[in-house]
């Protein structure tokens, strides 16, 4: 029987794995096409929230997403969040560097602290839920593959 529970588990991980990778990169595509729009396409749209607090929330998806990837292709959890953390922050220097040549755009100090600041609710707060979630059911990662009869 732990053979079975063992199998089950590790195509429901692996399952996981590619839907997560899957939404990892539709929303870091959506994420890059929109930070390099043109200003004059955002133009007329009217402040939805703070340019900051976007940055904010994009970046806390971001954050979430690469750790819970991470995690699901075989980091341990704590190196998941350094990992995702650490690809963000460098993402979001190239974004906001990125943004200089396209009219409208501009690149700022702020703004990056807002993607970092971001990240790092959004990886920490994954951390926090995986945990949880791990120390009521269990981690499949943690369980041995069960030696044949």
């Amino acid at each position: 029987m732990d053979v079975i529970k063992h199998a089950a588990c590790v195509r429901r991980r692996s399952a996981r794995a590619w839907i997560l990778v899957g939404a990892l990169a539709l929303y870091w595509s959506a994420l890059c096409i929109a930070t390099h729009l043109p200003g004059r396409f955002l133009a007329g749209t009217g402040p939805i929230a703070s340019d900051k607090t976007l940055h904010f929330l994009a970046y806390g998806g971001l954050g979430a997403l690469l750790a819970a990837s991470l995690r699901l292709l075989g980091l341990v959890p704590r190196h998941s969040v350094w990992v995702a953390l650490i690809v963000a922050a460098m993402y979001g220097v190239l974004d906001e560097l990125g943004q200089i040549p396209v009219p409208g755009r501009t690149a700022e100090l702020g703004d990056w602290i807002a993607d970092v600041i971001g990240a790092t609710i959004g990886a920490g707060g994954w951390w926090i839920m995986a945990w949880v979630v791990r120390a009521r059911d269990g981690d499949c990662a943690a369980q041995k593959k069960p030696s044949p009869p």
